[in-house]
């Protein structure tokens, strides 16, 4: 699962813009559009030796959607220096 998960994302990073999801918008407003557009693109530059399913994959941009989402929300709120700081922290304590 993880290899597929760095998959989607990195399709996702390299897509073009106009294909990808709206982080101003929620993700079951977008739905039917991820479905019509994004998700075959995406199945459509993955590794053929990869096999995912559409749910999968659409798990995967649902998760990402709602990160990026939440970046862009703090980052209009203007809190997006906290979120950093304490990020730095959790992943500090995880190496201990």
């Amino acid at each position: 699962m993880l290899f597929k998960q760095d998959e989607v994302v990195q399709i996702l990073n390299n897509l073009d813009s106009s294909i990808l999801f709206d982080t101003s918008q929620t993700f079951s407003v977008q739905k039917k559009e991820i479905n019509k557009k994004l998700l075959p693109a995406v199945k459509s530059a993955m590794n053929p030796t990869l096999k995912a399913y559409d749910t999968e994959i659409i798990k995967i941009i649902k998760q990402l959607h709602k990160s990026r989402r939440e970046i862009r929300k703090l980052q209009e709120e203007g809190r997006i220096n906290q979120h950093n700081k304490r990020q730095h922290m959790a992943s500090r304590r995880d190496q201990v």
